[in-house]
């Protein structure tokens, strides 16, 4: 979810993403936009795109960026003291062990497949 519905930082998500320019003429001179609305979610430390005047505060890169919503649990986790950041690689780690267990061939359906 991006913290503006303009055009910029549509466009700006999408070069990012992907690691291609649009052939489309830079942004003018106006006020740089937070491409994650961070009363919403964690965001990154942020990175301005001159080209579109975002601030790209995107949390991760363009292979791996976990959009993680503001819950009343996380914020009394990060207050106490908790690392958000090993959170979500402990999350990613149980994601993977449980899709490398899913048995989804063609013909199956999918099971899980524990050892």
């Amino acid at each position: 979810m991006f913290a503006s519905s303009r055009p910029a930082s549509t466009r700006a998500a999408f070069e990012w993403l992907l690691g291609r320019k649009l052939n489309l003429p830079d942004a003018d001179k106006v006020s740089y936009v937070d491409a994650v609305d961070t009363k919403l979610q964690f965001a990154g430390n942020g990175q301005n795109l001159t080209r579109h005047r975002v601030c790209n505060n995107l949390p991760g890169t363009p292979e791996f960026c976990p959009l993680v919503f503001r819950t009343a649990a996380l914020e009394q986790f990060v207050a106490a003291g908790g690392e958000l950041g090993s959170f979500l690689i402990d999350e990613v780690a149980l994601f993977q062990r449980m899709d490398a267990a899913l048995d989804c061939s063609p013909n199956s359906r999918c099971s899980i497949q524990m050892s």
